[in-house]
């Protein structure tokens, strides 16, 4: 898993500093969730999430910046991974 890496708990700069260097966050849950912190703090950071279309996570889709796959479809996950890689960087949210 080279481009895959667990960092544990951030602080605030920390969490910046990694973020900056992500081209976009993928979360592939399959189960519930409220409200997941790490698509949050993405957006925060101007990042491009790709999110199960699942719980929580599917209310994020009203950014322009997150797309949706249905959980377990890889297919589609491997489709939005490669139209996001070629699409670009996304503008943070403040430039908007």
């Amino acid at each position: 898993m080279k481009f895959v890496r667990y960092h544990g708990y951030l602080d605030f700069d920390k969490l910046a500093k990694i973020t900056s260097k992500i081209d976009c966050l993928v979360s592939c849950s399959r189960v519930y969730e409220n409200s997941p912190v790490a698509v949050s703090d993405a957006l925060l950071f101007g990042k491009k999430a790709i999110v199960s279309n699942i719980g929580g996570s599917k209310e994020f889709a009203r950014f322009e910046n997150v797309e949706l796959f249905e959980p377990e479809n890889t297919d589609q996950l491997a489709n939005l991974m490669l139209s996001n890689k070629r699409s670009g960087p996304s503008r943070p949210y403040a430039n908007r």
